[in-house]
């Protein structure tokens, strides 16, 4: 090791539970407005203890010391993940956090270099530019952006709902659209339900399993979704009161699953898709009983963040159009998603395909995240009577 690297990671080490205190600290005086109920101290427990797929030899975060006290924190999200068959540790690194006196001084991509090597796959949601470019400059591969997509209810409500001119014209434009595909959707799901139903369950059981080993050889990288991975993420998760799960029957057989909460988008009812998993030839089928429960629940919105190649075309049957189109493109927000792999990996060339993966809002910690940030559309929306 060079003396520069030497002196760059010198410093760095595992977060321990005595050092949280401090680490919270840290975190409320460099961004007073961050969400620190969630990370790291309020769901230490939940977010690295008890997670099936975390190495429970560490806290999975990382702190960087200078002159004794804290200037910089890394942390990650470990995910058991199946590439073509084969499981593979991974995890989403999250929470990268400097000290403005110490950026620009080696810092951020240390304490990255230190969490990017605790995994055979590691991978980077919703960063910053900043972070992006830090990324690229440390070889990670960008594998473009996840679609948010939206399906409209009601295409008036939302109009009615648009808070400047310049939105009201965009939307006006695509309202004939809108209708018709809503309108198309809507018969799609009176045709489905005679062969298939959406059963609500309070807490996961051991159809998960079932659905998990029949859908997931359909998509060659896809995070694992059995029912121990669904459990700690959904049931055992802080905020479970939220959400609402449903199992996809095919008779008295479960052919997949959605979770939903309540949200807002565009100042209207949202229901909001944070996970789901069927096959692709299911999904058309699976969105169609979204949209009945999205009447039943008094949304105008459906709300799904996805990759999903397989089903582009199905989702777009369905109804669900791209944000991108519906908004000025001064408005545009892009959820960038990146990877990295040691090169000689033997499974590199698959990991670093972009259309390869199969990803939700649920992946990484999209979804947490809107739980903590004081916002206008958060997701802590009671359902109507």
């Amino acid at each position: 090791m060079s003396r520069l690297a030497e002196r760059v990671t010198r410093g760095i080490t595992q977060c321990t539970e005595a050092d949280l205190p401090e680490l919270r600290e840290f975190l409320e005086q460099t961004h007073p407005y961050h969400h620190v109920d969630r990370l790291p101290a309020a769901s230490f427990d939940w977010l690295w203890r008890t997670n099936p797929n975390a190495s429970h030899e560490s806290t999975g975060i990382w702190i960087c010391r200078r002159d004794g006290r804290i200037v910089g924190v890394q942390a990650e999200l470990a995910f058991g993940l199946r590439v073509v068959g084969q499981d593979v540790q991974a995890a989403t690194a999250i929470e990268l956090m400097v000290d403005p006196a110490w950026r620009l001084r080696g810092v951020g991509p240390a304490l990255s270099e230190a969490q990017r090597k605790s995994v055979r796959v590691a991978c980077a949601l919703w960063m910053t530019e900043p972070a992006y470019k830090m990324y690229q400059r440390a070889s990670w591969t960008g594998l473009g952006e996840l679609t948010r997509r939206v399906l409209l209810v009601s295409p008036g409500g939302v109009l009615r709902s648009m808070a400047t001119t310049k939105r009201r014209i965009t939307m006006s434009a695509l309202l004939p659209v809108a209708s018709l595909m809503s309108a198309c959707t809507r018969l799609g799901a009176l045709a489905t339900a005679r062969r298939t139903r959406l059963v609500s369950t309070d807490a996961f059981d051991e159809r998960s399993d079932e659905i998990w080993r029949e859908v997931s050889p359909f998509y060659r990288v896809i995070a694992r979704r059995d029912l121990e991975s669904l459990r700690w993420r959904f049931d055992e998760c802080p905020y479970a009161q939220h959400y609402e799960r449903f199992y996809l029957l095919n008779g008295e057989r479960p052919v997949g699953y959605i979770i939903v909460r309540m949200a807002r988008w565009r100042n209207v009812l949202t229901l909001k898709v944070v996970d789901y998993l069927a096959s692709p030839a299911k999904v058309l089928v699976l969105m169609a009983h979204t949209l009945k429960l999205a009447r039943t629940h008094s949304a105008v919105v459906v709300e799904i963040t996805t990759r999903n190649d397989a089903c582009d075309r199905r989702l777009t049957w369905a109804g669900f159009l791209p944000v991108d189109k519906m908004r000025p493109r001064d408005d545009l927000r892009g959820i960038p998603f990146m990877v990295s792999v040691q090169r000689d990996d033997p499974l590199a060339d698959i990991v670093t395909t972009a259309d390869a993966w199969f990803m939700t809002s649920a992946d990484g910690d999209m979804d947490l995240i809107e739980f903590s940030e004081k916002r206008d559309d958060s997701p802590g929306v009671e359902r109507p009577a």
